[in-house]
């Protein structure tokens, strides 16, 4: 029989697991593995650095050609909102002809790290069809990481966090993106909610008789 002390210990040592490590530690969870930290300077931090201005607000035109690409290569929605979180942190969603070194355009890439040519960069569809493919695969190489941490694992930013702050932004250019393409703005079912329940059968309302099909 397990005495009442033994009870009490035991308890005392869950409550300080919990408090110690939360219920990850208890369940054994391994810690996610955050993605490298860069040398990249967004050029929205760049401040008076930057060789052009960088607006404050977005370029209505960009963020549709942003969101449209992604709808066409059929991304995921943490990987189109780790679109637009790159693009409003990288240049506030707009097509920059300057940047940290030799990045520039919507997602600040640069030609001379494999990106393409400057003019490919500065295309808004070229720029995000590379950023969407590489986004991609990293999402697939790494489903646990939060839409911040895919744009960082493609972006290699000196300012990692920065991607995952912007997620409100982020989302409310993605609503104003899909408003703009005529899509209806219908809000995602939550992750496990129950399937609705087929129709119920039409009963006859005699024995016997015989329901007319539509």
């Amino acid at each position: 029989m397990v005495s009442r002390r033994s009870l009490v210990h035991a308890g005392g040592l869950a409550a300080a697991a919990w408090v110690l490590g939360g219920p990850a530690r208890l369940a054994g969870a391994v810690p996610v593995e955050p993605p490298p930290v860069g040398d990249h300077v967004p050029a929205t931090e760049l401040g008076g650095r930057a060789d052009c201005v960088v607006p404050s607000g977005h370029d209505p035109e960009v963020i549709r050609v942003v969101y449209r690409v992604g709808t066409d290569l059929g991304v995921n929605d943490k990987v189109m909102l780790a679109g637009f979180e790159a693009g409003w942190v990288e240049s506030h969603m707009n097509n920059l002809p300057c940047g940290h070194l030799d990045s520039v355009g919507v997602f600040q890439q640069r030609p001379s790290q494999g990106w393409g040519t400057r003019e490919q960069c500065m295309d808004v569809r070229h720029a995000s069809e590379s950023f969407f493919t590489r986004a991609v695969e990293t999402d697939r190489a790494h489903p646990e990481w939060t839409a911040g941490q895919v744009a960082q694992g493609v972006q290699r930013s000196a300012f990692p966090e920065r991607y995952d702050q912007a997620e409100a932004k982020a989302r409310a250019l993605i609503e104003e993106a899909r408003a703009g393409s005529g899509e209806p703005e219908t809000a995602p079912e939550p992750m496990g909610a129950p399937a609705p329940p087929p129709p119920a059968a039409v009963r006859p309302a005699f024995p016997g008789a015989v329901c007319a099909g539509p």
